[in-house]
């Protein structure tokens, strides 16, 4: 959001749309005179949610947005109005679901909130939590990289991430701090309510947080770069745990053994999901047989689960 005195604008057309869908108390639309296509849609967006519309020309919103890429079109809304820890936690209840919630230790550049923000939304996440001081906070960069989705997103502004943390585990959530000396993200349970904390860029967890949580992931790294982007890093590690709640609320294991075999025809042991099975279908390989890359398993053992420590070539793991 751009400062207009009280006010404050937002810009471009997703950011846009989505503060008219959502109702985000949008005051006024400005809109670029003689404006086709995409920008007509908006105008009659506006018109039927009765907000107030002036057509300008280009150069005054140059002006208003400081020079930004607005695309024809800008809202003046007022102040963002963040949300709180309780109310992050209240809206996983009012979903009927665990707790996932995203917290952000320092994350400085709007560009990153903006998009960390958008694929928060996309994996469910029920809020996202950055501190008060040293840290982005929701502006037109941010509403604009998010491509609206910071107007649906719950964002609460605390005064220390530790003490947010804190709370977070009196409520019964396990709290998982992204850091590149982690363990593998891969085969975490993320079970229960859930908190992702993501460090600064470059620097990471700062050292209280990271004694502060409970498990440490990180992204194995399979090309010569040591880590991805930390807004890239974090929609891996969201939709991974998207997707086990996905899993686990859809598609309920059934557990098979005694010699049971699944439901593409592997022997299982008891306890063993036939779900997981499914998905990734092991082949059975030994007497002596060697498997995909060389290494000689015994009856029953899955090719699957022993090619991946034997591709471990000393790459190390990178949030």
């Amino acid at each position: 959001m751009t400062d207009t005195g009280d006010q404050k604008m937002i810009y471009g057309r997703n950011a846009v749309t989505e503060a008219i869908k959502s109702e985000a108390g949008i005051e006024k639309l400005l809109i670029q005179k003689n404006v086709e296509g995409e920008g007509k849609r908006i105008f009659a967006m506006a018109k039927k949610a009765r907000i107030p519309v002036q057509a300008v020309p280009r150069f005054v919103l140059d002006k208003e947005t400081g020079g930004a890429a607005h695309q024809g079109v800008a809202a003046i809304i007022a102040d963002y109005v963040y949300s709180s820890l309780d109310a992050i936690l209240a809206e996983a209840e009012a979903r009927g679901e665990a707790p996932f919630v995203v917290v952000l230790d320092g994350i400085e550049d709007p560009h990153n909130l903006g998009a960390i923000i958008r694929s928060a939304e996309g994996a469910g996440v029920h809020g996202v939590i950055i501190p008060k001081q040293r840290a982005a906070s929701v502006n037109g960069t941010v509403m604009k990289t998010s491509a609206g989705a910071a107007a649906y997103m719950k964002v609460a502004k605390v005064g220390g991430v530790k003490a947010a943390l804190d709370e977070l585990k009196e409520k019964g959530l396990w709290i998982y701090g992204l850091d590149m000396d982690g363990q593998s993200y891969r085969g975490q349970d993320f079970g229960g309510g859930v908190c992702l904390v993501i460090g600064a860029e470059g620097n990471g967890l700062s050292r209280l947080v990271r004694e502060t949580c409970d498990f440490l992931v990180s992204i194995p790294m399979r090309g010569k770069m040591e880590s991805l982007n930390v807004s890239a890093a974090a929609a891996v590690v969201l939709f991974e745990v998207a997707g086990r709640g996905v899993d686990s609320a859809f598609f309920p294991p059934t557990l098979v053994g005694n010699g049971k075999t699944d439901s593409v025809g592997n022997e299982v042991t008891v306890g063993e999901s036939e779900a997981n099975v499914a998905f990734f279908p092991p082949t059975l390989v030994g007497n002596g047989k060697t498997d995909s890359v060389g290494n000689e398993v015994t009856v029953g053992e899955s090719e699957a689960s022993v090619a991946p420590a034997a591709r471990n070539d000393g790459g190390g793991d990178s949030a």
